[in-house]
């Protein structure tokens, strides 16, 4: 109604309209050319640009997604990636013009906010917007508390052909598995087997081997490292590391494990638990046990320090490094004069050496290289000046040690 023309030239003025093409998705653009030509052959053109939305509502929407309960060993990093991934990409939208929405806030998501131990819900409120009309939609990843079992294992030192060289507690008066480890410095570490449910202490029972702990022990330190397979982890660990095979309350032995020297429990499943005794001395038994459950870990724990001081000098630690010395000592008990006859199973090097119940060194006997299964015997004769009636012979290998108590009579 704004657009007209005058004549100038008296007659009849001929308008012709072009229309222009259509451009635009949602909003729409058409430029129209109006020309006026009088009788005269006078001549103008004006253009006017229309521009109209044509867009539907925006409308959001996004599906919530419910893990299907099951065994928490089948909820494995990458099936729950997988899940997860699919879930994001249900996030969208219909309708608008040029509409902005915040998916990029997707990507700080994860699953592993939510304990699968426990269950839980990962939630997102999606946003839509543009010039006309909005959006919102909430929508839930739900993991539920997987189905999942526990079972109780310990360490065992082994020698390199998986020969067992601790003590079962089976073995010793006690009605429950497990092994008490005898344990020197060395500049290489220990690594025992971790076996779940070896009842008997048979490790073909059970679950077999679901990790390992490794125990390094030198310079008057020891660090105690559980690490989970893949598709375990541990709920509790205790750790008992003394003079005497096992933990003794009140005059008597016990294997609780509620009794050992550091105890921790609720985890929550991790995959690695270190702890470390810092002022430990001489040879020590180590019993380490753990509460490990079929369900992924997540995470590790660094720490405790456990500060007290653990002194076990030669002789306190009772006996031996099975499978790698053989040692006997004849006769025992003895009146002035005894012969020791050791064996090694490995090339290494060797030290033969008599202690007081004091820990103080009396004698070196040898001290050399030996071979692999050489054998060798020396005398010890007490001096006149030795008045004590026990003795500790110790014989150490570059990895183990092995102790025996020697009586002198009178």
């Amino acid at each position: 109604s704004d657009l007209f023309a005058t004549d100038y030239c008296d007659g009849q003025i001929a308008v012709v309209c072009t229309p222009g093409d259509i451009t635009g998705d949602c909003v729409k653009t058409q430029i129209f050319t109006y020309s006026a030509t009088d009788l005269c052959g006078n001549t103008s053109s004006e253009t006017v640009t229309y521009t109209w939305i044509v867009a539907d509502p925006i409308v959001a929407s996004c599906n919530s997604y419910y893990v299907e309960a099951q065994n928490c060993s089948e909820l494995t990093e990458d099936y729950m990636d997988q899940l997860f991934a699919a879930w994001k990409t249900g996030f969208t939208y219909t309708g608008g013009c040029n509409a902005e929405d915040n998916s990029d806030a997707l990507e700080a998501l994860d699953w592993r906010d939510v304990n699968l131990y426990y269950g839980g819900t990962v939630s997102f409120t999606y946003e839509v917007w543009d010039d006309c009309s909005s959006d919102e939609v909430t929508c839930e990843f739900v993991i539920p508390e997987c189905i999942y079992t526990c079972e109780t294992a310990y360490g065992r030192l082994e020698d390199e052909n998986g020969n067992s060289l601790g003590d079962c507690f089976l073995e010793n008066g006690f009605n429950r598995w497990g092994w008490s480890n005898l344990i020197t410095e060395s500049e290489e570490d220990y690594v025992l087997p971790l076996y779940a449910g070896a009842a008997h202490c048979n490790p073909e029972n059970g679950w077999g081997q679901i990790g390992t702990a490794t125990i390094s022990y030198n310079d008057g330190e020891m660090v105690v490292t559980y690490q989970m397979d893949a598709g375990h982890s541990l709920d509790e660990v205790h750790i008992f590391v003394g003079c005497e095979m096992f933990p003794v309350i009140n005059g008597t032995p016990t294997v609780a494990p509620g009794q050992y020297t550091h105890n921790a429990g609720s985890l929550d499943n991790v995959t690695e638990y270190t702890v470390t005794f810092t002022d430990v001395q001489g040879p020590v038994y180590v019993i380490a046990h753990a509460v490990v459950c079929d369900i992924p870990g997540i995470g590790t724990v660094t720490g405790p320090f456990y500060n007290e001081e653990i002194d076990c000098g030669p002789g306190e630690a009772a006996v031996l490094a099975k499978g790698q010395i053989d040692l006997s000592i004849a006769p025992n008990p003895f009146v002035d004069v005894t012969e020791i006859t050791f064996k090694v199973t490995k090339d290494t090097r060797v030290t033969a050496e008599i202690y007081d119940l004091q820990g103080r060194l009396v004698t070196t006997l040898f001290e050399g290289d030996m071979l692999s299964g050489e054998s060798r015997s020396v005398t010890f004769k007490v001096a006149d000046a030795q008045s004590q009636a026990m003795l500790i012979c110790v014989i150490r290998t570059s990895t183990a040690a092995r102790f025996q108590k020697i009586l002198r009579m009178h």
